[in-house]
């Protein structure tokens, strides 16, 4: 799956990250493309001053995005490359054309490919999931979906729609969180390739600050 289909590479330094929309489908790939040179995560690190500043369980690794909006820990393994420039709601038919967002993974190339066993996250903030809007969720056929149930993150309510048996093997776990104490909700996605289900302890690490 994955969050851009451009391929991402390593860099130095920082550089905005614009997303585009696309349309939704039924792949197991995030409608969203991501333009712009990606972030080695030692470089991300360093532009937001040292590893301290950004707290994280031991063998994890805490990123942000941009605009200093939304945060997450991730396994270190699955940190190499950061994309933390925002995303396009409207990928998921969503209002809004541009809001804060990251997303996080090994190699984004590869992660890209709904085939390919590389785990990563993608997280993104829209204004329309506070007023009630139904994002168009991705289609992870011909994976196996699993119960739908809700979880407690952030301060608010995380529904998470679980695919299994993807290819690769894969799994994928779509998430839109709500928090009353937020003007706006939060997307997930949260690819996974080792057979371990790691979408609570990523979820009990996401962070929100305010957005306007």
């Amino acid at each position: 799956m994955g969050v851009g289909r451009r391929a991402g590479r390593r860099a130095t330094g920082g550089g905005r990250v614009d997303a585009e929309g696309a349309r939704r489908r039924r792949a197991a790939r995030i409608p969203v493309r991501f333009a712009g040179a990606a972030l080695a995560l030692a470089a991300a690190l360093a532009l937001a001053g040292s590893a301290a500043v950004l707290p994280a369980p031991p063998g994890w690794v805490r990123v942000r995005d941009a605009a200093g909006v939304v945060s997450i820990a991730v396994p270190r393994a699955w940190a190499g490359h950061l994309r933390d420039a925002g995303w396009n709601p409207s990928a998921l038919r969503l209002p809004g054309v541009h809001a804060p967002g990251l997303v996080i993974a090994p190699d984004l190339a590869a992660w890209a490919d709904p085939r390919s066993a590389l785990p990563g996250v993608f997280v993104g903030a829209s204004d329309a999931l506070a007023g009630g809007a139904t994002p168009a969720l991705p289609d992870h056929e011909p994976c196996v979906r699993q119960p739908d149930r809700t979880v407690t993150a952030a301060g608010g309510s995380a529904h998470v729609r679980r695919w299994t048996s993807c290819p690769g093997p894969v799994s994928y776990s779509e998430v839109v969180l709500t928090a009353p104490q937020r003007a706006y909700g939060v997307y997930v996605q949260i690819k996974q390739v080792d057979g371990v289900d790691r979408t609570d302890e990523i979820l009990a690490g996401l962070r929100l600050s305010a957005y306007s």
